[in-house]
């Protein structure tokens, strides 16, 4: 019954360093702006809005119930 096995599914992929380059470097962009600005608006933060929103939804609508 106990052990160290893995159980679930894992919230994080790791990224391909060679193959998601040119991802890396645009959501790094995108990253360094949001932390800069402390927006997230604009054309090319759409794709990573909506990325969150898919992935995150339900746990960032938490904080407003209850």
């Amino acid at each position: 019954m106990l052990g160290v096995r893995q159980h679930g599914e894992l919230p994080l992929r790791v990224a391909d360093l060679v193959k998601d380059r040119e991802l890396l470097e645009e959501t790094r962009a995108i990253a360094f702006d949001l932390v800069r600005t402390g927006e997230v608006d604009g054309d090319e933060a759409g794709p990573l809005r909506r990325r969150v929103q898919e992935r995150f939804g339900e746990l960032m609508e938490l904080p407003q119930t209850g």
